[in-house]
């Protein structure tokens, strides 16, 4: 039967150790000592190496080869496999955003309101929070709070993940769709305001129009009786001096459509 041991290194950064002096870029350094060492699986009959990897995002096969042939030949061993377990950084903060505002605010209430309210956006292994004024962020800076938020991400949850805040001005970070609402409200205020001032314009000149169209009726009425003549249909017929008679005959034609009339005498 083969012999396994399994170790759980105390030390965070064992494989920074397992790797001192390979030469690495810079990013290569950056995705592979964001990982985390859960367990090393020792094969005493077989000398080999099982390391499993917390990481943070998926590190390349070859990158990992050549840093196992690098640990093999430095501890001398026949066999090394690595494997990964891939975080999701920003579902394990949130998951525990409450405990981790409560170790990072160390019993300050202001602290703790401005880092449950604060917006939070990841990038990777990092964490931006973003708060409103410069006040907020003067309080976050002189708490020394995003270090202290960053030692909590990494003793809680061993992820490390890099923390820094933004502070926004509240006066003129107005976001483009919301300064488009307040120039609507304006227009739309605006607008009423003519409306009314239209509406209440023609009301106070009625009293002048109606006297005058009164004025124009009772003028046209006088000037009719005046000449002794009726509006018939809109036009205007004239009596003979005895009142009995038609001047205009063409008024039998339009009014009966009769051509036989007899003019009365």
């Amino acid at each position: 039967m083969q012999k396994k041991l399994c170790i759980v290194p105390e030390k965070r950064n064992i494989l920074r150790e397992l790797t001192q002096g390979i030469e690495l870029t810079q990013a290569e350094q950056k995705i592979l000592f964001a990982a985390v060492v859960k367990h090393v699986e020792i094969s005493l009959k077989g000398n080999s190496w099982e390391i499993l990897l917390q990481t943070q995002e998926f590190i390349r096969t070859s990158l990992l080869d050549y840093v196992g042939a690098y640990i093999k030949k430095r501890v001398q061993i026949e066999n090394l496999v690595f494997y990964q377990d891939v975080l999701d950084i920003e579902a394990s903060i949130e998951r525990a955003w409450k405990e981790l505002c409560l170790v990072a605010a160390n019993g300050n209430p202001t602290v703790l309101h401005l880092l449950k309210n604060a917006k939070r956006i990841f990038d990777g292994s990092s964490l931006l929070l973003e708060v409103k004024g410069e006040l907020s962020g003067e309080i976050l800076r002189a708490h020394d709070v995003p270090n202290l938020l960053q030692k909590a991400i990494e003793k809680m949850l061993t992820i490390r993940c890099t923390v820094s805040y933004k502070a926004l001005d509240e006066e003129y970070d107005i976001l483009e769709e919301e300064g488009d609402l307040v120039m609507d409200r304006v227009y739309e205020e605006n607008l009423r305001q003519k409306k009314e001032a239209s509406a209440a314009a023609p009301s106070a000149a009625q009293p002048k129009k109606a006297a005058a169209a009164s004025a124009h009726r009772s003028a046209s009425m006088t000037r009719t009786a005046g000449h002794g003549a009726d509006l018939i249909f809109g036009k205007r017929f004239t009596h003979d001096a005895d009142g009995g008679a038609w001047r205009r005959l063409d008024f039998w034609q339009e009014v009966y459509g009769r051509s036989d009339f007899h003019r009365r005498h």
